[in-house]
Formats: structure tokens, sequence, C-alpha cells
């Protein structure tokens, strides 16, 4: 008997999640027939290895596999955890702990650290798209990075003439009272030494209506 197919959220390996109290998800192969979950245990931990768990639910006598909630302590922005699931079945049958899966939460629930950039010239406010670009330097080599992007109307991402966003039409819909942001790994593709950062910038839902760009 196998548990498999582990999703935080509904979601499999969520990069930036900003629910603080997730839910859990998961499914049972290879099971006797008529098979029904007695037991389910979750553990959650800052560490693949579950050398010490944040969290242990222990044995919960219950069928719940979809969107069970994490009862731990608080978990931290920014942060990587991981989570495993074993359950028991109706007949004794017992499995072995799924495959760990992770998932990453977001930032702070309100923060936004970084200031609002727009590009300059006489036309700043025109439907044209425009580009950014900021140079700086790296003075070590970093085992992983972050970015966290978001504009009022839409944009594309390179870093070292790689491209980041994966999706089109980013951030997607947005309202005048909230704008999502997109957490991106950019591991890979920072470095020591110098580093170029470029986005594209085109009209978006934002500007529908505005003077400057009726038509955007």
């Amino acid at each position: 008997m196998t548990v498999f197919d582990l999703r935080t959220e509904q979601q499999i390996r969520p990069l930036g999640l900003g629910e603080f109290r997730p839910r859990f998800s998961w499914k049972v192969k290879d099971t006797a027939p008529n098979y029904r979950q007695r037991t389910r245990r979750i553990q959650v931990s800052a560490t693949a290895d579950f050398a010490k768990p944040l969290w242990d639910s222990r044995p919960v006598t219950d069928g719940e596999s979809h969107l069970v909630a994490y009862r731990g302590p608080a978990l931290v922005p920014q942060t990587r955890y991981w989570f495993r699931v074993r359950v028991t079945g109706t007949g004794r049958q017992v499995s072995d702990w799924s495959e760990p899966q992770w998932f990453e939460t977001s930032l702070a629930p309100g923060t936004w650290p970084a200031a609002w950039i727009t590009p300059e010239g006489p036309d700043e406010r025109s439907h044209r798209v425009k580009v950014l670009r900021h140079e700086f330097q790296v003075p070590f080599s970093p085992l992983s990075a972050r970015l966290y992007a978001t504009a009022q109307v839409l944009y594309d991402v390179s870093l070292n003439e790689r491209p980041v966003t994966d999706t089109d039409l980013n951030p997607g819909r947005t309202s005048p009272h909230r704008l999502g942001y997109q957490t991106y790994d950019v591991s890979e593709l920072i470095r020591s030494g110098a580093n170029s950062l470029v986005s594209l910038l085109a009209p978006g839902w934002f500007r529908i209506g505005s003077e400057d760009d009726p038509a955007a």
C-alpha cells in the first residue's frame, strides 16, 4: 500500500505559498479490495530527513485525505518545508511513509519590501513596451535565490539573458484594490559577480480606460 500524489493546497511543490496554515491531500494505491482509510499521520519538517519534525499529527482515526489542515507551530515566511504521510486501512493494512513533498512559504503577509519603479523619459506613460534594466554584483556563489515580482501593467523578466518568467500576461488580471505577485526560483540563473536583470513592461488591465492609452 503506497501513499502518493501529495499536494499542498491542491498544488504540487508550490513556490511562494501564501497560506501559512496549509492543507494537505494525498492518494493511496495498491490497496486490498474495498479499502478504506482507517488512520492517517502527517509530519512536517524544516529538513528533508525529518530528523526533528516541526509537527507530528500522530495517528488520527478518520478517513480524511483531502485538504487536511496543518495544526503545528507557526510557519516562517520564505522557507521551504517538507511533509510526508502514512496511513492504515481496514484489514490491518499499513503503509510506509510516503516520499516527502515540499512547499515553500511566501513573503510575510501584508509586506512588500521593494519600492515601486517606473520607466524614465517623456513617453513614460505611452502604450509602448518599456525596458527596465538593473546591473548588480553578487560577492559570493548563491546556494539558492528567489525573485518576487509584480507590476501594475504586464511584465516579463530575464536574468543574465535567460528567461525567468514561464507564463504570459503576468501578473494576471489585476484590480484597483488588489495586486498579486509571483515567486520565481532563480538559483540556476544568478551567479557570483556581475548580474543583469531586465524587465519588459507593456500596458495591461490597469491601463484600460486611461486617457494616455485608451486602447490598452
